[in-house]
């Protein structure tokens, strides 16, 4: 698992490498058929979308609770932690 995670990881992470501080940075259009063009950067949606990502694992952990099922730590360092455990 945490192979396939670095294969799919690299392209992206290549990616933000490449763009630099002046590219992540830049003016990014985008367009919502509801609210119209909003001119921001790729570090603000790189921020939103991993709030939103946040968000919604909440849900889901709240989901599981009333349902009484045991939820699943969504904190990313303790995840870290755990992982460099199993490693070692």
């Amino acid at each position: 698992m945490l192979l396939i995670t670095s294969k799919l990881s690299a392209p992206k992470r290549d990616y933000t490498i490449t763009l630099g501080k002046e590219g992540a940075s830049a003016a990014m259009p985008i367009e919502y058929s509801s609210y119209g063009l909003l001119h921001t950067s790729f570090s603000n949606i790189l921020l939103y979308v991993v709030n939103h990502g946040t968000y919604h694992r909440g849900n889901v952990t709240a989901i599981l609770r009333q349902q009484s099922y045991a939820g699943v730590p969504i904190d990313y360092l303790l995840y870290l932690m755990e992982r460099r455990q199993q490693l070692s």
